[in-house]
């Protein structure tokens, strides 16, 4: 019975283990999505506050004005994340001096 006992406290010690890193893994996924949110937000609130004015004002509403918008959006966001150790922008995206021509 002492064997069973310590077999018995060894599987549940394993069961209680495998919770604990599956409630770490978890938070560490949920704490990394919350920090990608938070990151992202002020970029997508600048991105339509931009989009917006472009939108009302006929002057600015041609297609090139808003592509160089979005894309600004988009390189100024890639290097906000990868300057506050997000993932730096990959080599298949554009480069800065290649969007802005």
């Amino acid at each position: 019975t002492a064997t069973k006992d310590k077999w018995l406290r060894a599987v549940a010690e394993l069961e209680n283990y495998k919770k604990r890193v599956k409630r770490d893994i978890d938070d560490a996924v949920f704490r990394a999505r919350k920090s990608l949110l938070a990151d992202l937000l002020p970029t997508v609130d600048n991105l339509e506050r931009a989009l917006s004015l472009a939108n009302d004002n006929a002057d600015l509403a041609n297609a090139w004005v808003l592509k160089e918008v979005e894309t600004h959006a988009a390189l100024k966001s890639r290097r906000d994340r990868a300057g506050s150790g997000g993932a730096p922008a990959s080599e298949s995206e554009p480069s800065e001096e290649t969007a802005n021509g």
